[in-house]
């Protein structure tokens, strides 16, 4: 098969439909900097959000970046030139500053590889004072900002609708009265360091994160440095540029709310985003008419889509008008029958563990006999494709989880023929399976994780198992790739050593420095054990954290998270 071309920037620029102003060029410049391609980037609802708040704000314009093709940057260093923005190709070391939105681990390498085609060192102690300012915030870098604090100037913690404006104001007086040579580091962060959220990582952590292996100034019950701010504030965070080429494909998205009432004990949005939040439902509504108005086609996304209260009315509202509406994913147990539709050619449900008991012991306590019926559920709705995701090597788990895999796989396709009979429509089952990696602040942060040799051979029995059935797909996210995740999102400023050495250090090699850091990602943690993203303080207590970590080895679940009563976790108050 022909490989498709890549489309030029110019041609990218011409597909766009702007649903809000074009930047103009006013007063200073900051760059929106997305660690990925363009299809990826432009599927990030919080790239549209950075481009909505700097429209909002007096005296900057925001211009976009992205992580170019191979052949882009290569082309970039044959002819000596440097990396521009997307929008007015403005080149990216002469801007005022880099706001860098993060959304996984890996693109931390990416922001480095971005920066040295900028022609800008990798290393923040590295960098001029009259060189671009480095913000790095997003969901990765809130949970743990020390992989990237030898990289970043500031890493802002928690929304940027609460963040970016006290930042923005407080950077344009700096240079106001200082300028840009005027500006030493020492008083960057003198006046940096006291706004909401704002990390200035040249300070440094607490005493104790510089110390690894050490618990004598850490008390894994006591009060962190940092609190993140997750108050509301704004509109939904939605599409603000329309472009077939992203993931959603001139679909108009809206974000729905923040967190899972579930607590999946695996997933840091169920904890790191307490407590679980839904928009207003008029806000919704007005943001899915301002969609509606530009496209037929609407999506909604959200780790809890399916708890949605306003679930119905939005699909109602959609259908009414003519339109095609979509979620990121259902909850398993969501009805479907007797409503709106929720699901269009393929639905997406998220299983996680392939038995009973597994699914108790993270939180997810679903019968094998309501995961088949829903496979049916989503066939009966109009779906022709199933897709599931799961996890491999999750605590307490050994090789039998491939047989417990393949079995669900089975039922599963079974409940689907049975389901799609009389439709006279193939049907699939795209199995998804990703190795689980430990993320810091939920309960199994302290959960070792498998080797990666084990989980392959693993993987290897799994995809011979299941090549022999029709209609199955399988997925395979690596074990090489959840290794590198792992160690950039449970990490220490040591992580830089290989990720971004200094000027003139060649890069590491991945396998190399692991072994010389030893084995602790392969081992459970201890209660006491140095955490390095201990000292920010994300408002749910880590003795509630270590009580969950205890039910998951025991294989106890814990209720549904209810705002209105419980105070379990801190999240709501004490």
């Amino acid at each position: 098969m022909a490989r498709s071309r890549t489309p030029t920037d110019e041609e990218l620029r011409s597909a766009e439909r702007w649903l809000m102003d074009r930047p103009g060029v006013v007063g200073r410049t900051a760059a929106i900097c997305v660690p990925s391609p363009y299809h990826v980037a432009m599927s990030n609802l919080a790239l549209h959000r950075l481009l909505e708040l700097l429209g909002d704000q007096p005296g900057w314009t925001g211009l976009r970046a992205f992580l170019p093709s191979t052949e882009t940057a290569g082309e970039l260093i044959r002819r000596g030139e440097r990396l521009r923005t997307f929008d007015r190709e403005v080149r990216l070391d002469q801007v005022d500053l880099w706001l860098v939105s993060v959304a996984y681990e890996e693109e931390y390498e990416s922001l480095c590889r971005m920066l040295e085609l900028a022609g800008l060192p990798r290393q923040a102690r590295d960098r001029e004072v009259d060189q671009p300012l480095i913000v790095v915030g997003g969901f990765a870098p809130t949970l743990n900002p020390e992989p990237i604090a030898e990289i970043a100037d500031v890493v802002l913690l928690g929304p940027a609708e609460l963040t970016l404006d006290p930042l923005l104001r407080r950077w344009s007086s700096l240079l106001d009265r200082h300028g840009r040579r005027g500006l030493e580091r020492g008083v960057l962060g003198d006046a940096l360091a006291e706004l909401p959220g704002c990390y200035v990582t040249a300070d440094g952590p607490p005493e104790a994160l510089v110390v690894p292996g050490t618990t004598a100034d850490w008390d894994p019950d006591g009060e962190a440095r940092l609190r993140v701010d997750r108050s509301r504030a704004g509109n939904p965070p939605r599409t603000r540029i329309l472009t077939p080429h992203t993931e959603f494909a001139d679909r108009f998205v809206v974000a729905v709310g923040e967190g899972c009432p579930t607590g999946c004990r695996f997933c840091a949005a169920s904890f790191a985003r307490r407590p679980p939040r839904a928009w207003p439902a008029t806000a919704l509504a007005a943001a899915v008419d301002q969609g509606l108005a530009a496209t037929p086609r609407i999506g909604l996304l959200g780790a809890a889509v399916s708890d949605l209260p306003s679930l119905g009315s939005l699909a109602a509202q959609v259908e009414g008008a003519g339109g095609e509406l979509s979620t990121s994913s259902l909850r398993v147990g969501t009805r479907l029958k007797g409503r709106p539709p929720l699901v269009g050619r393929t639905a997406t449900i998220a299983p996680e563990a392939a038995t009973a008991a597994a699914r108790c012991a993270i939180n997810k306590p679903l019968s094998d006999d309501e995961i088949d019926a829903m496979f049916a559920a989503c066939v009966e709705a109009g779906a022709v494709r199933v897709r599931a995701y799961l996890l491999l090597g999750l605590p307490g788990g050994d090789d039998g989880e491939v047989d417990a895999l393949i079995d669900l796989v089975e039922r599963g396709r079974r409940a689907m023929t049975v389901a799609g009979r009389g439709s006279g429509r193939p049907t699939e089952l795209v199995l998804s399976v990703n190795a689980f990696v430990p993320k810091p602040d939920t309960p199994l942060q302290w959960a070792a994780m498998v080797r990666p040799r084990v989980l392959e051979a693993r993987a290897r029995a799994l995809g011979a198992a299941l090549g022999r059935r029709g209609g199955v797909r399988l997925l395979w996210g690596g074990a090489r790739g959840a290794l590198r995740q792992a160690l950039l999102s449970t990490g220490d400023r040591d992580v830089c050593e290989w990720m971004a050495p200094g000027e003139g250090v060649g890069r590491g090699n991945l396998r190399s420095w692991h072994r010389a850091r030893g084995d602790y990602l392969f081992e459970d943690r201890s209660r006491d054990q140095f955490l390095p993203w201990g000292f920010v303080d994300r408002g749910v207590s880590r003795g509630f954290l270590w009580r969950e970590w205890r039910r998951t080895r025991r294989g106890e679940p814990t209720p549904p998270c209810d705002v209105l009563t419980c105070r379990a976790c801190g999240a709501c108050g004490g």
